[in-house]
């Protein structure tokens, strides 16, 4: 036999998730795409920090080509005894002609900050400022697993130019080799096109 939540649980969950995903969405929304146009060389804006003892949480913006006009930010919480991972991803572009595809993951560090895991890769287009939709906002949540998660001791975001950099690849490099996170951040940055 199953059974189904009642109506008013329902209700009560859409207006919860709602709630909580404008709430998240605000800060993105209100740094507007005109930023990415005159932006210097890409350097990471990352603030890596743990909140309550049940969630480890990132936030992380990049520009995803040397230039910076291309830019991705994500805000990701894990959700450590679910094993769920919950997000938002801004994608925009400050370049006027041609549009691009960005690529976000989720990477888990050890306590010397070492990549023992990943999540999936999560891809994101946007066009040029002149042609259509160059700023979009994506919510995300996804389960992981791994023989490494009593290890995790902090999860930091990566991001990438998904058509000229092999974000998948790399990542997975640097769990096999169980990389510190600062090298795979120098070889993302390393492998970035120049616009």
């Amino acid at each position: 036999m199953t059974t189904s939540a009642h109506p008013a649980t329902t209700t009560r969950r859409r207006v919860a998730l709602a709630t909580a995903t404008a709430l998240a969405v605000t800060p993105l929304l209100l740094a507007g795409p005109a930023s990415a146009a005159g932006a210097a060389p890409a350097q990471a804006l990352a603030a890596t920090a743990e909140v309550p003892s049940h969630q480890l949480w990132s936030d992380v913006e990049d520009g995803v080509t040397r230039s910076g006009a291309r830019r991705m930010r994500t805000q990701a919480t894990f959700h450590i005894a679910e094993r769920r991972v919950t997000a938002l991803t801004r994608t925009w572009n400050g370049v006027a002609l041609t549009g691009f595809t960005g690529a976000v993951q989720l990477v888990f560090l050890d306590a010397n900050d070492r990549v023992i895991g990943a999540g999936g890769v999560r891809t994101y287009g946007v066009d040029g400022t002149w042609i259509g939709r160059y700023d979009r906002t994506d919510y995300w949540e996804e389960h992981v697993d791994g023989p490494w998660m009593a290890d995790v001791a902090s999860v930091r975001v990566v991001h990438s130019h998904a058509g000229k950099v092999r974000l998948k690849e790399i990542v997975a490099y640097a769990v096999d080799t169980a990389s510190p996170v600062v090298d795979l951040v120098n070889r993302l940055n390393a492998a970035k096109p120049a616009s």
